[in-house]
Protein backbone atom coordinates (compact mmCIF):
# COMPACT_ATOMS: atom_id res chain seq x y z
CA UNK A 1 0.00 0.00 0.00
CA UNK A 2 1.26 3.26 -1.29
CA UNK A 3 1.24 6.57 1.08
CA UNK A 4 -1.79 8.20 -0.89
CA UNK A 5 -3.53 4.59 -0.01
CA UNK A 6 -2.87 4.92 3.41
CA UNK A 7 -3.93 8.98 3.62
CA UNK A 8 -7.40 7.88 2.55
CA UNK A 9 -8.13 6.00 4.79
CA UNK A 10 -8.01 9.55 6.65
CA UNK A 11 -11.08 11.62 6.40
CA UNK A 12 -9.40 14.37 5.17
CA UNK A 13 -6.32 15.24 3.78
CA UNK A 14 -5.18 18.88 5.69
CA UNK A 15 -2.35 20.75 3.24
CA UNK A 16 -3.87 23.62 2.24
CA UNK A 17 -3.91 25.18 -1.54
CA UNK A 18 -0.64 25.76 -2.52
CA UNK A 19 0.38 27.60 -5.84
CA UNK A 20 4.45 28.50 -5.27
CA UNK A 21 7.64 27.74 -3.07
CA UNK A 22 6.97 31.54 -1.43
CA UNK A 23 3.74 29.97 -0.51
CA UNK A 24 4.68 27.24 1.44
CA UNK A 25 5.87 28.10 4.77
CA UNK A 26 2.69 30.40 4.80
CA UNK A 27 0.35 27.59 3.89
CA UNK A 28 1.82 24.96 6.84
CA UNK A 29 1.16 28.38 9.27
CA UNK A 30 -2.74 28.10 7.53
CA UNK A 31 -1.98 30.74 5.71
CA UNK A 32 -3.22 29.36 2.32
CA UNK A 33 -5.57 30.41 -0.29
CA UNK A 34 -7.01 29.08 -3.22
CA UNK A 35 -5.24 28.92 -7.01
CA UNK A 36 -5.52 27.95 -10.20
CA UNK A 37 -2.92 25.03 -10.04
CA UNK A 38 -2.64 21.42 -10.67
CA UNK A 39 -3.77 19.39 -7.79
CA UNK A 40 -5.42 15.47 -6.93
CA UNK A 41 -9.19 15.31 -6.35
CA UNK A 42 -10.27 13.29 -3.31
CA UNK A 43 -13.74 11.71 -2.60
CA UNK A 44 -14.34 10.36 0.29
CA UNK A 45 -17.58 8.26 -0.94
CA UNK A 46 -15.33 6.21 -3.72
CA UNK A 47 -12.94 5.25 -0.61
CA UNK A 48 -13.34 1.59 -0.32
CA UNK A 49 -14.08 -0.65 2.50
CA UNK A 50 -10.14 -1.32 3.87
CA UNK A 51 -8.49 1.03 0.86
CA UNK A 52 -7.11 -1.97 -1.23
CA UNK A 53 -7.19 0.90 -4.41
CA UNK A 54 -5.77 4.06 -5.82
CA UNK A 55 -8.63 6.26 -5.93
CA UNK A 56 -7.36 9.62 -6.06
CA UNK A 57 -7.30 10.88 -10.13
CA UNK A 58 -5.73 14.16 -11.16
CA UNK A 59 -8.58 17.15 -11.45
CA UNK A 60 -9.69 19.51 -14.02
CA UNK A 61 -8.33 23.55 -13.88
CA UNK A 62 -10.49 25.00 -11.93
CA UNK A 63 -10.25 28.94 -10.09
CA UNK A 64 -11.96 28.36 -6.48
CA UNK A 65 -10.90 24.62 -5.07
CA UNK A 66 -13.25 22.31 -2.58
CA UNK A 67 -12.07 21.32 0.09
CA UNK A 68 -11.75 17.95 -1.10
CA UNK A 69 -9.00 19.00 -3.94
CA UNK A 70 -5.44 18.95 -2.63
CA UNK A 71 -2.49 20.67 -4.18
CA UNK A 72 0.28 17.65 -5.99
CA UNK A 73 3.83 17.79 -6.23
CA UNK A 74 6.23 17.33 -3.78
CA UNK A 75 4.93 19.18 -1.43
CA UNK A 76 2.22 16.73 -0.87
CA UNK A 77 4.66 13.81 -0.67
CA UNK A 78 6.45 15.92 2.21
CA UNK A 79 3.22 16.44 3.96
CA UNK A 80 2.23 13.33 3.26
CA UNK A 81 5.62 11.83 5.32
CA UNK A 82 4.63 14.27 7.91
CA UNK A 83 1.12 13.13 8.35
CA UNK A 84 2.81 9.04 8.79
CA UNK A 85 5.55 10.46 11.60
CA UNK A 86 8.40 9.73 8.44
CA UNK A 87 9.40 13.26 8.63
CA UNK A 88 10.19 16.76 10.93
CA UNK A 89 7.48 19.46 10.96
CA UNK A 90 9.33 21.72 12.31
CA UNK A 91 9.84 25.43 10.51
CA UNK A 92 13.48 25.03 9.79
CA UNK A 93 12.88 21.97 8.22
CA UNK A 94 10.02 22.99 6.40
CA UNK A 95 12.09 26.61 5.35
CA UNK A 96 14.97 24.25 4.05
CA UNK A 97 12.69 21.77 2.35
CA UNK A 98 11.18 25.21 0.44
CA UNK A 99 15.03 26.30 -0.40
CA UNK A 100 16.55 23.08 -1.57
CA UNK A 101 13.43 20.84 -2.78
CA UNK A 102 13.76 22.78 -6.54
CA UNK A 103 14.45 20.48 -9.11
CA UNK A 104 13.10 16.69 -7.14
CA UNK A 105 11.46 14.17 -9.02
CA UNK A 106 11.14 11.79 -6.13
CA UNK A 107 10.12 11.15 -2.75
CA UNK A 108 13.73 10.02 -1.43
CA UNK A 109 15.83 12.54 -3.27
CA UNK A 110 14.48 14.87 0.44
CA UNK A 111 16.33 12.35 2.75
CA UNK A 112 19.81 13.62 4.43
CA UNK A 113 19.46 17.28 3.42
CA UNK A 114 20.93 18.75 6.52
CA UNK A 115 24.13 19.74 4.81
CA UNK A 116 22.24 21.24 1.70
CA UNK A 117 19.78 22.80 4.58
CA UNK A 118 23.16 25.15 6.49
CA UNK A 119 24.59 26.05 2.51
CA UNK A 120 20.94 27.42 1.23
CA UNK A 121 19.89 29.45 3.99
CA UNK A 122 20.93 33.17 3.79
CA UNK A 123 22.02 34.99 7.08
CA UNK A 124 20.19 38.40 7.14
CA UNK A 125 22.70 41.20 7.68
CA UNK A 126 22.77 42.35 11.26
CA UNK A 127 22.34 46.25 12.02
CA UNK A 128 25.81 46.14 13.35
CA UNK A 129 27.52 44.16 10.63
CA UNK A 130 26.36 46.91 8.26
CA UNK A 131 27.55 49.99 10.48
CA UNK A 132 30.56 48.39 10.06
CA UNK A 133 30.69 47.92 6.30
CA UNK A 134 32.55 50.43 4.19
CA UNK A 135 29.73 51.86 2.54
CA UNK A 136 28.56 53.67 6.58
CA UNK A 137 32.11 54.32 6.96
CA UNK A 138 31.46 58.19 7.95
CA UNK A 139 33.75 61.48 8.03
CA UNK A 140 34.46 63.41 10.25
CA UNK A 141 31.77 66.81 10.87
CA UNK A 142 32.82 69.62 9.17
CA UNK A 143 32.71 73.14 10.73
CA UNK A 144 32.35 76.72 8.68
CA UNK A 145 31.66 79.44 11.18
CA UNK A 146 28.80 78.77 12.77
CA UNK A 147 27.74 75.87 10.53
CA UNK A 148 28.12 72.26 10.46
CA UNK A 149 28.55 69.37 7.85
CA UNK A 150 28.05 66.01 9.03
CA UNK A 151 29.09 62.87 6.76
CA UNK A 152 25.36 62.75 4.75
CA UNK A 153 26.76 60.14 2.39
CA UNK A 154 28.04 57.67 5.05
CA UNK A 155 24.71 58.13 7.31
CA UNK A 156 23.05 56.62 4.33
CA UNK A 157 25.24 54.04 2.79
CA UNK A 158 26.95 55.43 0.02
CA UNK A 159 30.28 56.49 1.91
CA UNK A 160 32.11 54.84 -1.11
CA UNK A 161 30.50 56.47 -3.86
CA UNK A 162 30.36 59.94 -2.16
CA UNK A 163 29.37 62.95 -5.07
CA UNK A 164 29.19 60.23 -8.02
CA UNK A 165 26.46 59.00 -6.33
CA UNK A 166 23.33 58.83 -8.76
CA UNK A 167 19.75 60.36 -7.78
CA UNK A 168 18.31 57.16 -7.91
CA UNK A 169 21.46 55.55 -6.24
CA UNK A 170 20.38 58.12 -3.09
CA UNK A 171 16.54 57.38 -3.09
CA UNK A 172 16.52 53.39 -3.11
CA UNK A 173 19.37 54.09 -0.46
CA UNK A 174 17.14 55.97 1.78
CA UNK A 175 13.88 53.75 1.07
CA UNK A 176 16.21 50.90 2.14
CA UNK A 177 17.62 52.04 4.92
CA UNK A 178 14.64 54.23 6.67
CA UNK A 179 13.00 50.96 6.94
CA UNK A 180 16.44 48.75 8.36
CA UNK A 181 17.15 51.51 10.69
CA UNK A 182 13.75 52.30 11.92
CA UNK A 183 13.70 52.46 15.76
CA UNK A 184 11.03 50.23 16.10
CA UNK A 185 13.41 47.17 13.80
CA UNK A 186 16.63 48.39 15.74
CA UNK A 187 15.15 47.43 19.40
CA UNK A 188 14.53 50.48 20.55
CA UNK A 189 11.97 49.54 23.32
CA UNK A 190 14.67 47.04 25.33
CA UNK A 191 17.36 49.26 24.42
CA UNK A 192 18.50 51.48 27.41
CA UNK A 193 18.51 55.89 27.33
CA UNK A 194 22.11 56.14 25.68
CA UNK A 195 21.45 52.75 23.16
CA UNK A 196 17.87 54.97 22.60
CA UNK A 197 19.56 58.17 21.48
CA UNK A 198 22.03 56.40 19.62
CA UNK A 199 19.25 54.11 17.37
CA UNK A 200 16.68 57.97 16.97
CA UNK A 201 20.02 60.07 16.18
CA UNK A 202 21.29 57.46 13.33
CA UNK A 203 17.24 56.65 12.11
CA UNK A 204 17.24 60.91 11.82
CA UNK A 205 20.69 61.37 10.22
CA UNK A 206 18.88 59.16 7.37
CA UNK A 207 16.43 61.40 6.72
CA UNK A 208 18.57 65.15 7.25
CA UNK A 209 20.41 63.09 4.59
CA UNK A 210 18.07 62.30 2.21
CA UNK A 211 16.63 66.06 2.84
CA UNK A 212 19.92 67.34 1.78
CA UNK A 213 21.07 65.20 -1.45
CA UNK A 214 17.73 65.08 -2.51
CA UNK A 215 18.29 68.93 -3.35
CA UNK A 216 20.42 70.32 -5.66
CA UNK A 217 21.29 73.24 -4.51
CA UNK A 218 22.12 71.97 -0.83
CA UNK A 219 24.04 69.09 -2.47
CA UNK A 220 26.11 71.18 -4.30
CA UNK A 221 26.83 73.37 -1.50
CA UNK A 222 27.81 69.68 0.69
CA UNK A 223 29.46 68.62 -2.29
CA UNK A 224 31.99 71.38 -2.31
CA UNK A 225 32.59 71.59 1.56
CA UNK A 226 32.91 67.94 1.40
CA UNK A 227 35.56 67.12 -1.37
CA UNK A 228 39.36 67.28 -0.42
CA UNK A 229 41.56 69.68 -0.95
CA UNK A 230 43.21 69.94 -4.13
CA UNK A 231 45.66 72.94 -4.76
CA UNK A 232 46.25 74.44 -8.73
CA UNK A 233 49.76 74.44 -9.46
CA UNK A 234 51.50 77.14 -10.91
CA UNK A 235 54.88 75.22 -11.75
CA UNK A 236 56.02 71.90 -11.98
CA UNK A 237 56.41 70.64 -8.96
CA UNK A 238 59.96 68.65 -7.74
CA UNK A 239 60.51 65.39 -8.46
CA UNK A 240 57.77 65.65 -11.02
CA UNK A 241 56.64 66.23 -14.95
CA UNK A 242 54.63 68.31 -16.31
CA UNK A 243 52.07 65.59 -16.62
CA UNK A 244 52.38 63.93 -13.50
CA UNK A 245 51.85 67.51 -12.11
CA UNK A 246 48.98 69.64 -14.20
CA UNK A 247 46.94 66.22 -15.51
CA UNK A 248 46.25 65.31 -11.94
CA UNK A 249 44.94 68.91 -11.21
CA UNK A 250 42.82 69.16 -14.74
CA UNK A 251 41.20 65.87 -13.75
CA UNK A 252 40.00 66.95 -10.20
CA UNK A 253 39.26 70.29 -11.62
CA UNK A 254 36.73 68.66 -14.20
CA UNK A 255 34.32 67.30 -11.16
CA UNK A 256 33.65 71.16 -10.76
CA UNK A 257 32.21 71.57 -14.32
CA UNK A 258 28.61 72.70 -15.23
CA UNK A 259 28.85 71.06 -18.11
CA UNK A 260 30.21 67.27 -17.51
CA UNK A 261 32.14 66.21 -20.53
CA UNK A 262 32.69 69.38 -22.01
CA UNK A 263 36.55 69.57 -21.51
CA UNK A 264 39.44 67.67 -23.15
CA UNK A 265 42.28 66.58 -21.04
CA UNK A 266 44.89 65.40 -23.66
CA UNK A 267 47.23 62.79 -21.80
CA UNK A 268 49.05 61.80 -24.89
CA UNK A 269 52.80 62.68 -24.59
CA UNK A 270 52.99 62.77 -27.97
CA UNK A 271 50.11 63.82 -29.18
CA UNK A 272 49.90 66.31 -31.99
CA UNK A 273 49.74 69.90 -31.51
CA UNK A 274 46.16 70.12 -32.96
CA UNK A 275 44.70 67.97 -29.75
CA UNK A 276 46.55 69.67 -27.54
CA UNK A 277 45.44 72.97 -28.68
CA UNK A 278 41.88 72.05 -28.54
CA UNK A 279 42.69 70.95 -24.76
CA UNK A 280 43.41 74.69 -23.81
CA UNK A 281 40.60 76.14 -25.76
CA UNK A 282 37.95 73.84 -24.22
CA UNK A 283 38.96 75.13 -20.94
CA UNK A 284 38.80 78.86 -21.72
CA UNK A 285 35.05 77.61 -21.37
CA UNK A 286 35.27 76.51 -17.98
CA UNK A 287 32.38 77.61 -15.71
CA UNK A 288 32.70 75.75 -12.15
CA UNK A 289 29.75 75.62 -9.51
CA UNK A 290 31.33 75.25 -6.65
CA UNK A 291 30.46 76.95 -3.51
CA UNK A 292 32.57 78.38 -1.18
CA UNK A 293 30.79 78.80 2.25
CA UNK A 294 32.38 81.50 4.53
CA UNK A 295 33.92 80.91 7.70
CA UNK A 296 32.64 83.84 9.26
CA UNK A 297 28.81 83.29 7.70
CA UNK A 298 25.40 84.76 9.46
CA UNK A 299 23.40 82.34 10.88
CA UNK A 300 20.13 82.40 9.10
CA UNK A 301 18.61 80.75 12.14
CA UNK A 302 19.12 83.48 14.38
CA UNK A 303 17.35 86.35 12.27
CA UNK A 304 14.41 88.01 14.10
CA UNK A 305 12.50 88.38 11.20
CA UNK A 306 11.90 87.96 7.51
CA UNK A 307 13.64 90.99 6.30
CA UNK A 308 16.68 90.62 9.54
CA UNK A 309 17.05 87.16 7.38
CA UNK A 310 16.79 88.45 3.91
CA UNK A 311 20.02 90.92 4.87
CA UNK A 312 22.02 88.14 6.40
CA UNK A 313 21.51 86.27 3.17
CA UNK A 314 22.53 88.85 1.09
CA UNK A 315 26.09 89.39 3.22
CA UNK A 316 26.52 85.95 3.06
CA UNK A 317 26.19 85.58 -0.75
CA UNK A 318 28.37 88.52 -1.16
CA UNK A 319 31.43 86.82 1.76
CA UNK A 320 30.69 83.76 -0.80
CA UNK A 321 31.14 86.20 -4.45
CA UNK A 322 34.73 87.55 -3.13
CA UNK A 323 36.06 83.59 -2.22
CA UNK A 324 34.48 82.43 -5.55
CA UNK A 325 36.41 85.70 -7.36
CA UNK A 326 39.28 84.62 -5.76
CA UNK A 327 39.13 81.02 -6.63
CA UNK A 328 38.77 82.90 -10.27
CA UNK A 329 42.07 84.72 -10.29
CA UNK A 330 43.49 81.55 -9.05
CA UNK A 331 42.14 78.87 -12.16
CA UNK A 332 43.15 82.14 -14.53
CA UNK A 333 46.83 81.56 -13.37
CA UNK A 334 46.46 78.12 -13.64
CA UNK A 335 45.56 77.89 -17.14
CA UNK A 336 47.84 80.20 -18.30
CA UNK A 337 50.99 77.85 -16.27
CA UNK A 338 50.19 74.80 -17.58
CA UNK A 339 49.85 75.92 -21.42
CA UNK A 340 52.92 78.13 -21.02
CA UNK A 341 54.61 75.04 -19.23
CA UNK A 342 53.17 72.16 -21.44
CA UNK A 343 56.10 70.55 -23.34
CA UNK A 344 54.65 69.95 -26.07
CA UNK A 345 53.36 73.75 -26.51
CA UNK A 346 56.76 74.51 -25.64
CA UNK A 347 57.99 72.33 -28.92
CA UNK A 348 55.68 73.63 -31.29
CA UNK A 349 56.59 76.87 -30.34
CA UNK A 350 60.37 76.42 -31.41
CA UNK A 351 59.49 74.81 -34.36
CA UNK A 352 57.81 78.00 -35.36
CA UNK A 353 60.11 79.81 -34.67
CA UNK A 354 62.85 78.09 -36.63
CA UNK A 355 60.24 78.07 -39.47
CA UNK A 356 60.22 81.86 -39.22
CA UNK A 357 64.22 82.02 -38.96
CA UNK A 358 64.72 79.86 -42.63
CA UNK A 359 62.29 81.67 -44.17
CA UNK A 360 63.86 84.96 -43.20
CA UNK A 361 67.38 83.50 -44.14
CA UNK A 362 66.08 82.42 -47.17
CA UNK A 363 64.63 85.93 -48.00
CA UNK A 364 67.87 87.42 -47.50
CA UNK A 365 69.45 84.92 -49.83
CA UNK A 366 66.84 85.82 -53.01
CA UNK A 367 68.27 89.36 -53.29
CA UNK A 368 67.03 91.09 -50.34
CA UNK A 369 68.77 94.57 -48.48
CA UNK A 370 70.04 91.49 -45.82
CA UNK A 371 73.27 91.05 -47.88
CA UNK A 372 75.51 87.87 -47.98
CA UNK A 373 75.98 85.79 -51.13
CA UNK A 374 73.78 83.24 -52.42
CA UNK A 375 75.93 79.87 -50.90
CA UNK A 376 75.99 81.99 -47.40
CA UNK A 377 72.13 82.45 -47.07
CA UNK A 378 71.68 78.76 -48.39
CA UNK A 379 74.37 77.65 -45.58
CA UNK A 380 72.49 79.82 -42.80
CA UNK A 381 69.49 78.06 -43.62
CA UNK A 382 70.61 74.63 -43.68
CA UNK A 383 71.79 75.73 -40.03
CA UNK A 384 68.90 77.10 -39.17
CA UNK A 385 66.71 73.57 -40.25
CA UNK A 386 69.29 71.48 -38.89
CA UNK A 387 69.14 73.13 -35.14
CA UNK A 388 64.92 72.81 -35.64
CA UNK A 389 65.40 69.71 -36.49
CA UNK A 390 67.68 68.86 -33.32
CA UNK A 391 65.62 71.04 -30.93
CA UNK A 392 63.05 68.44 -32.14
CA UNK A 393 64.79 65.32 -31.85
CA UNK A 394 65.97 66.52 -28.20
CA UNK A 395 61.78 67.20 -27.05
CA UNK A 396 61.31 63.80 -28.06
CA UNK A 397 64.37 62.30 -26.47
CA UNK A 398 62.96 64.03 -23.05
CA UNK A 399 59.20 62.97 -23.60
CA UNK A 400 60.17 59.75 -24.05
CA UNK A 401 62.82 59.27 -21.07
CA UNK A 402 59.52 61.24 -19.17
CA UNK A 403 57.85 59.05 -19.68
CA UNK A 404 59.67 56.03 -19.25
CA UNK A 405 60.07 57.53 -15.71
CA UNK A 406 56.51 58.03 -15.66
CA UNK A 407 55.99 54.37 -15.90
CA UNK A 408 59.33 53.68 -13.39
CA UNK A 409 57.51 55.53 -10.64
CA UNK A 410 53.91 54.02 -11.35
CA UNK A 411 55.36 50.35 -10.52
CA UNK A 412 57.69 51.69 -7.83
CA UNK A 413 54.04 53.27 -6.22
CA UNK A 414 52.18 50.52 -6.84
CA UNK A 415 54.72 48.45 -4.83
CA UNK A 416 54.87 50.72 -2.38
CA UNK A 417 51.22 50.76 -1.59
CA UNK A 418 50.98 46.80 -1.77
CA UNK A 419 53.53 46.87 0.85
CA UNK A 420 51.46 49.44 2.94
CA UNK A 421 48.27 47.21 2.25
CA UNK A 422 50.50 44.06 3.71
CA UNK A 423 51.80 46.15 6.64
CA UNK A 424 47.73 46.82 7.80
CA UNK A 425 46.36 43.53 7.23
CA UNK A 426 48.65 41.97 9.56
CA UNK A 427 48.10 45.32 12.31
CA UNK A 428 46.01 45.15 15.09
CA UNK A 429 43.02 48.46 15.13
CA UNK A 430 44.05 49.34 12.31
CA UNK A 431 41.66 51.32 10.05
CA UNK A 432 39.57 50.47 7.25
CA UNK A 433 40.60 49.84 3.60
CA UNK A 434 39.08 52.27 2.67
CA UNK A 435 40.14 54.88 4.71
CA UNK A 436 44.04 53.67 4.27
CA UNK A 437 43.83 53.85 0.14
CA UNK A 438 42.17 57.07 0.70
CA UNK A 439 45.13 58.73 2.33
CA UNK A 440 47.56 56.98 0.53
CA UNK A 441 45.89 58.73 -2.66
CA UNK A 442 46.51 62.80 -0.87
CA UNK A 443 50.22 60.96 0.03
CA UNK A 444 53.46 61.34 -2.61
CA UNK A 445 55.39 57.84 -2.72
CA UNK A 446 58.18 59.61 -0.88
CA UNK A 447 54.84 59.92 2.08
CA UNK A 448 53.85 56.34 2.23
CA UNK A 449 57.70 55.24 2.24
CA UNK A 450 57.83 57.64 5.46
CA UNK A 451 54.82 56.17 6.58
CA UNK A 452 56.40 52.10 6.33
CA UNK A 453 59.49 53.27 7.86
CA UNK A 454 57.63 54.08 10.92
CA UNK A 455 56.28 50.45 11.26
CA UNK A 456 58.98 48.70 10.18
CA UNK A 457 59.58 46.48 12.78
CA UNK A 458 56.84 47.22 15.15
CA UNK A 459 54.42 45.23 16.71
CA UNK A 460 50.99 44.74 15.25
CA UNK A 461 49.52 47.04 17.86
CA UNK A 462 52.06 49.74 17.57
CA UNK A 463 51.37 49.43 13.68
CA UNK A 464 47.89 49.69 13.68
CA UNK A 465 48.11 52.37 16.20
CA UNK A 466 50.53 54.36 13.82
CA UNK A 467 48.47 53.68 10.62
CA UNK A 468 45.09 54.89 12.76
CA UNK A 469 47.19 58.09 13.34
CA UNK A 470 47.94 58.91 10.52
CA UNK A 471 44.57 57.80 8.73
CA UNK A 472 42.96 60.41 11.40
CA UNK A 473 45.49 62.76 10.80
CA UNK A 474 45.07 62.72 6.83
CA UNK A 475 41.19 63.04 7.26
Amino acid sequence: MNLIQQLQKKPKPTLSHIESFEDFTAIIDGEGQDYINLRLEYDQTKVPSGGSEVTGATAQMFIRASNTKEAAGRHFHAKARQSLGLEPTDEKYLRAAKLAGRGRDSLSSFQNDDDEEEEEEEEEETVEDLMKSAAFQKKKTIKKGSKEYPDHYGAIGLAVERYLATTEQIKENFQEYSMKLHPDKCGIAGADEEGKEAIEQRYKAVAIAYEVLSDDKRRREYDSVDAPKHDLPTSVKAGKTWFTTFIPAFQKLERWSEVKGGHVICEDEDAPYEDVKKMYVSWTKFKSWREFPHDQENDLESANDRYHKRQMQKENETKRKEKKKEESVKLRAFFEAAENLDPRVIKEKERKAAEREAKKAEKSGSGGKGGGSKAENEAAAAEAKAAAEAAAADAKAAAAAAKKKKEAEKKEMQKTRKAMRAIRDEAEGAPEEFDLDQLMLKLDISGIKVLLDECSGKSAAESGAILKAAVEKGA
